[in-house]
């Protein structure tokens, strides 16, 4: 009795080991597309604005603004506190990248900007004097620090 128990033991033993090789064993299913990464599209947390040329790294922005009718150290501290889709590596971008904003979304209706504001960039002009964008008009201009404008926040991905 002890053999055949021995036996029965061996070869449920040996049946379970196959059905789970079989298991692992299935085709996994690649039907799925790989995402798309395009400007104007939500992706890493916010709405990408920028995409280098290997498609795998860039810039994105949040949704909406962080500060309206903030001044240049707070509009700094907002964009840097933001934890936008539980990421915590938002800044402040600098004059190159509202240029950005304001080609690949803002002149195509994407991204909720204010159309007669002006963003903060965090490029210093002077001690006393920051660069900002005016997305009404499409210009660049420097003004005192202590002015009341808007802010948003990016990230790279």
């Amino acid at each position: 009795m002890k053999t055949k128990t021995k036996i029965w033991i061996y070869l449920i033993s040996i049946m379970g080991v196959l059905l789970i090789l079989i298991g692992s064993c299935k085709k996994k299913d690649n039907s799925a597309s790989p995402e798309t990464i395009e400007i104007g599209h939500t992706y890493a947390g916010g709405i990408i604005f920028y995409i280098d040329s290997t498609k795998q790294h860039g810039f994105v922005c949040a949704s909406t603004d962080q500060g309206n009718g903030v001044d240049w150290a707070t509009a700094f501290q907002v964009c840097t506190a933001y934890k936008g889709s539980g990421f915590n590596d938002w800044f402040l971008p600098p004059i190159d990248k509202l240029r950005l904003m304001y080609w690949n979304l803002f002149k195509k209706g994407i991204g909720n900007f204010q159309s007669s504001g002006d963003y903060w960039s965090s490029t210093e002009a002077t001690y006393y004097y920051a660069w900002y964008f005016e997305f009404w008009n499409a210009k660049e201009g420097s003004g005192d620090k202590g002015a009341f404008i808007q802010a948003r926040a990016v990230r790279a991905f």
